[in-house]
């Protein structure tokens, strides 16, 4: 599997501390991409930094992964 980027790490947030009552995937994923477009880079950071974390894990236990779409 492909790990997430920062954007998908803040989705996840959204839905797991119950900040977005939206039970539609595609309108939670609208509404996350407003909310993350309005973030500035400060805020974006934590998620970004995340994901870098994940990503290398990923690349630990994958050494030879390539996203293919």
């Amino acid at each position: 599997p492909r790990p997430p980027n920062g954007f998908m790490i803040f989705r996840s947030n959204l839905c797991a501390n119950g900040k977005s009552t939206e039970r539609k995937h595609n309108v939670l994923s609208q509404e996350a991409g407003i909310l993350w477009a309005r973030l500035s880079e400060h805020e974006k950071a934590p998620f970004e930094s995340a994901a870098q974390v994940v990503k290398e894990r990923h690349a630990a236990l994958y050494p030879k992964y390539q996203f293919k779409p």
